[in-house]
């Protein structure tokens, strides 16, 4: 699987996913979450309007996420952001994607950014949008791996004047928990974009190649 050959045999991108293995050595979650991101950010890109960048910035966010597990499981999204905001040399980043690709960690399950969270506020108004869309993804992405199996695969994305529609492959199940988690986790998608977000799940019997 490959969130494509331009990021992924970028530096950058390979030494984050380097790093996030120290921290989490369960790559297959972190990669599947990461194409997927990719995925949607394409399909996506006519809404959107973002670039090959920002799209760098997704990945790699995606590949970190999780490395707050480190530090247990309540708080994880915060910490994943923490670590990443401290990496210095570990993870070498401009400063200002350092803070929106660690925004972005911290913003993949729970609150929806706020002008009063830390960091957050001290970014423009151009940056924040950033965050809120690339976040927007990142949430639903992982919501669609919420067993961490990798089951699910984007087929199709149709695009509405008032709804998206995400086509779902399934390889194994009706995905319920998959499903639940990404209802949960679509409102920063839906104040991004301005739409709803719906998905259609075709269950088949093996992935294809």
């Amino acid at each position: 699987m490959s969130v494509s050959s331009s990021i992924e045999n970028n530096r950058i991108y390979s030494d984050a996913l380097a790093f996030a293995q120290r921290y989490h050595p369960e790559s297959s979650h972190l990669i599947f979450v990461s194409d997927l991101s990719c995925k949607l950010f394409d399909s996506l890109s006519p809404l959107h309007g973002l670039g090959e960048k920002e799209r760098e910035m997704l990945a790699m966010a995606a590949i970190l996420h999780d490395i707050g597990l480190s530090r247990g499981v309540k708080r994880h999204h915060k910490e994943s952001m923490d670590i990443i905001l401290n990496a210095g040399e570990n993870l070498k980043l401009p400063p200002i994607s350092r803070q929106i690709i660690a925004l972005t960690a911290r913003y993949h399950r729970h609150a929806v950014p706020k002008t009063t969270h830390a960091v957050y506020c001290n970014l423009n108004k151009k940056e924040r949008e950033i965050v809120d869309i690339i976040s927007s993804l990142l949430r639903i992405a992982d919501a669609l791996d919420r067993r961490h199996l990798q089951v699910i695969d984007l087929s199709k994305v149709s695009m509405y004047e008032s709804i998206v529609i995400l086509y779902l492959l399934s390889y194994l199940d009706n995905c319920l928990d998959e499903v639940n988690a990404l209802n949960k986790k679509k409102d920063l998608f839906v104040r991004s974009f301005k739409k709803d977000l719906e998905i259609r799940l075709n269950i088949t019997d093996a992935k294809s190649k």
